[in-house]
C-alpha cells in the first residue's frame, strides 16, 4: 500500500436499497388490444364486442402476422387476439415470433379458429397461446375470455409489483442490519465479518493488516456545550471525513458512541502510521458550522490508535482490536490529537 497515495474512496458495506414508494392499490390503466385477421369484417366484428368493455383502450389492427409483427415492435400493446389461417405469415408463425421475442413474451393471445380445428387448438397452446375462441364466434363470449386475460395480466402485473417492493424492503433490512443509521458506515456488525474475513486471509497469505481505533477527543464537553443535535454532526462529518482518508477496499465503520474503526488489509504498521495522520490530519482540518448558532465554526481532533499484524503477535481478531485499543489509550495519556503505535515500527508517531 503507498500509505500517502493511496486510492481513497468509500469502503465496501452493504448498499442500500434506492427509495421508492411501496406498493398500493393499482387501478391500470385501457389495455391495448391487436386484432390480427386478414378479414376486415372479422376484425370489424372483434373491435365492436371489444368497444363495450371499459377494460379495453385502443385497439389496433393487423391484415397478417407479418403486418402485426412490424406494428409490434413500434407498439406496445397487453393482448393479441389472431387467426390461424392467414396469407403471408399465418397465426401460428406469428405466434411462435411473439413468443421468442423477450419483449413480447408476456402479451397474452388469444387464438380464433374455424369450429371442429381440434389439432389447430392443439398446437397453439402448445405453441404458448393463452386461450382459443372459435369462430363465428359469439360477443359476450369473447368478452369473457378477454376479461380473463386481461384479470390475468392485471393479476401478473401486481404480484411482480409486490415481489420488487419484497426485494426493496429486504434490501432495507440488510442496510439497517449492517449500517450504522446516523453516519451511514458499516456498524460493528458487519465490522466484525469484515475482521475476522480480512485477518484470516492476511494469515493464509501471509500478507500484512493494520487496525486503527480512532476516538474524537472530548466529545461528551462537546455534547454537553453544544448539544446533541452538534455531536451527530460532528459524528456524521467525522465519518466522512474518514472516508477521504482510506483507500475504496479499506472498510471504515462506527465502533460505538464517538469511536470508529478502520481496517487496512496489505498494510504494515508504518504504512498504517502514516494513514492514520492523515485522518487525524482531515479530521483536524474540519470546520462544523453548528445548528441554529450564530458563532464561529468549531473544530475537533481526534486520537488514533494503531495496531498491525504480524507485528502484535495476534491468534486471533480480539487480540489484535486490544493492542489497538492499548495504542488509543496511551494516544490519549500522551494529551490526546495524536497517533500511536502497537507492533508498529516506529512503535510511537506522535503528531505528524
Amino acid at each position: 500500500m503507498d500509505a500517502n497515495g493511496g486510492d481513497p474512496g468509500q469502503p465496501m458495506s452493504a448498499t442500500a436499497a434506492d427509495e421508492e414508494p411501496a406498493t398500493e392499490d393499482f387501478t391500470p390503466a385501457p389495455r391495448r388490444v391487436l386484432v390480427v385477421d386478414d378479414s376486415p369484417s372479422v376484425r370489424a366484428a372483434v373491435r365492436a364486442t371489444l368497444a363495450a368493455m371499459p377494460a379495453v383502450g385502443p385497439v389496433l389492427e393487423a391484415a397478417d402476422g407479418l403486418e402485426a409483427l412490424g406494428l409490434l415492435a413500434r407498439e406496445a400493446v397487453d393482448l393479441i387476439i389472431t387467426d390461424v389461417q392467414m396469407p403471408r405469415l399465418d397465426g401460428f408463425k406469428f405466434l411462435s415470433a411473439v413468443r421468442d421475442n423477450p419483449r413480447l413474451r408476456e402479451v397474452m393471445v388469444i387464438m380464433l379458429s374455424s369450429q371442429g380445428e381440434v389439432v389447430d387448438k392443439v398446437r397453439g397452446l402448445t405453441i404458448g397461446a393463452n386461450d382459443y375462441v372459435t369462430k363465428p364466434f359469439e360477443g359476450g363470449e369473447l368478452q369473457a375470455r378477454v376479461a380473463v386475460m386481461l384479470r390475468m395480466r392485471d393479476l401478473r402485473e401486481e404480484l411482480q409489483r409486490k415481489a420488487a417492493a419484497l426485494e426493496r424492503a429486504n434490501l432495507e433490512l440488510v442496510r439497517l442490519a449492517h449500517e450504522d443509521d446516523l453516519t451511514g458506515l458499516p456498524n460493528r456488525r458487519l465490522f466484525f465479518q469484515r475482521f475476522e474475513k480480512e485477518f484470516a486471509r492476511a494469515r493464509r497469505m501471509k500478507k500484512p493488516f493494520a487496525l486503527l481505533m480512532i476516538d474524537i477527543d472530548h466529545f461528551k464537553a462537546f455534547n454537553d456545550r453544544h448539544g446533541h443535535l452538534a455531536g451527530d454532526l460532528a459524528l456524521r462529518s467525522a465519518g466522512a471525513a474518514l472516508l477521504t482518508g482510506i483507500r475504496a477496499y479499506d472498510c471504515a465503520a462506527r465502533y460505538g458512541g464517538e469511536e470508529f474503526v478502520t481496517l487496512l488489509p496489505e498494510t504494515d504498521g508504518t504504512e498504517a502510521l502514516v494513514v492514520a495522520q492523515r485522518i487525524r490530519s482531515l479530521m483536524g482540518a474540519m470546520r462544523l458550522e453548528l445548528p441554529g448558532r450564530d458563532a464561529p465554526a468549531v473544530g475537533l481532533t481526534v486520537s488514533i490508535g494503531v495496531a498491525s499484524w504480524p507485528g502484535v503477535p495476534a491468534e486471533r481478531v480480539e487480540d489484535i482490536l486490544a493492542a489497538a485499543d492499548r495504542a488509543l489509550y496511551r494516544s490519549k495519556s500522551l494529551g490526546r490529537d495524536r497517533c500511536e503505535g502497537c507492533g508498529t515500527e516506529p512503535e510511537t508517531a506522535g503528531r505528524a
